[in-house]
């Protein structure tokens, strides 16, 4: 299956890609910036978003975890998996362990 994994570059994004290609996935890693080109460009048949951090913006927390994969989730075909790796901004500014 070709998948692209936007956030690719992160720890959890990285081991994902590598665990992906050993399963025998032709596997193409993004930031969040290059997903738009990517999906364009490969049609990939799944997208793992796995593209977010934390921080104290609640703007830019909407922009990363709701905005953008959004965004990528519309310029998907219908037929296309999708797949939102959540993070811990869903428990809100908290100390860790949640």
């Amino acid at each position: 299956m070709r998948v692209l994994v936007a956030g690719s570059l992160g720890f959890i994004g990285g081991r994902l890609v590598e665990g992906l290609a050993r399963e025998g996935h032709d596997v193409l890693g993004a930031d969040r910036g290059e997903v738009a080109g990517a999906l364009a460009a490969h049609r990939p048949e799944a997208l793992v978003w796995a593209a977010g951090s934390r921080g104290a913006d609640p703007e830019a927390m909407r922009a990363q975890h709701v905005d953008a994969p959004m965004e990528a989730l519309r310029r998907m075909s219908p037929s296309s998996r999708f797949v939102y790796l959540s993070s811990g901004e869903v428990y809100g500014p908290q100390a860790v362990p949640f």
